[in-house]
């Protein structure tokens, strides 16, 4: 018993990291515009799928990792510029997110296209892991995930407190004084959008990394994982991070005594008990019950 609780600690954790820097990425957009993407994982799964095939042709690492971060920003900006930015400010909140749809099928073709729709092996991009308690290791992909994570922290933590983040705050809670006051609104969701993608790809690069088998159909799982964390922290990107854990926990226990085949199951009723019992989110539940 003892064995499977480390297992599936070590499981948890592997997992909820993944999951955390994906949600975050997916709730930068959710929570700071309210604009909901769901063709981030397809744009994640491309910048996954071009980085494989630059490792495959160079051997290199570093040109690896600027690969997926340039289609995963690109990628992303694209679907905001010309998926998005037309139909923002209509009065109609269900029309973008019908054309991130769209904007995931092109995206899914664009890696069917040249990459085909079969699975293939994903190199190894972290080194080995680090022994963490008898015979469980804790694989490099873990570590690498949580620098990104506290990296991310750090940055948003510096990065709002200076003009750009209340520029951000601002046209978050009133778009129309925003650009009123001169605030560049368009600008600020270039940005938004950019750094959620280039989240994104690193999000696809960690889960190429730990699952080692990738495919262009591993996107819309991506996607549905990214949402799932952001909606169960409740939007914020704190929250996105506890969701991420939350889910990979869940996953993990389902995982260990269950088998995997239950992991994704688990995962999706974490979700629903989330939406019906704490419809704002595990973060902002806690924060509650201690007031």
């Amino acid at each position: 018993m003892g064995g499977s609780l480390v297992t599936a600690g070590a499981v948890a954790l592997s997992l909820g990291v993944l999951y955390a820097v994906l949600g975050v990425g997916f709730a930068l957009l959710y929570g700071l515009l309210g604009e909901v993407n769901l063709a981030f994982g397809d744009a994640a799964v491309l910048a996954l799928l071009v980085s494989a095939a630059v490792f495959s042709a160079t051997g290199s690492v570093i040109l690896t990792a600027l690969a997926a971060l340039a289609v995963g920003v690109l990628a992303s900006v694209a679907v905001e510029r010309f998926a998005v930015a037309p139909l923002r400010g209509r009065g109609n909140t269900l029309a973008p997110i019908i054309a991130t749809v769209g904007a995931a099928l092109i995206l899914r073709n664009l890696s069917l296209t040249p990459f085909g729709a079969e699975d293939r092996s994903y190199p190894q991009l972290f080194g080995s892991g680090a022994l963490v308690a008898g015979t469980t290791s804790l694989d490099a992909t873990v570590i690498a995930g949580l620098s990104v994570l506290l990296g991310a922290a750090a940055a948003g933590a510096w990065a709002f407190r200076r003009r750009w983040g209340r520029a951000v705050i601002a046209v978050r809670d009133a778009p129309v004084g925003a650009r009123l006051l001169g605030i560049p609104a368009a600008r600020v969701s270039v940005v938004l959008y950019a750094i959620a993608g280039l989240l994104g790809a690193v999000g696809g690069v960690l889960v190429g990394a730990h699952v080692r088998t990738v495919g262009a159909e591993l996107s819309w799982r991506t996607t549905l994982l990214a949402f799932t964390a952001a909606i169960i922290g409740g939007g914020s990107l704190r929250g996105a991070a506890l969701g991420g854990f939350a889910l990979g926990g869940v996953e993990a226990v389902a995982q260990v005594l269950l088998g995997s085949i239950w992991a994704e199951a688990f995962a999706l009723l974490l979700l629903v008990s989330v939406i019906l019992l704490r419809p704002r989110g595990l973060r902002r539940a806690l924060t509650t019950s201690r007031t």
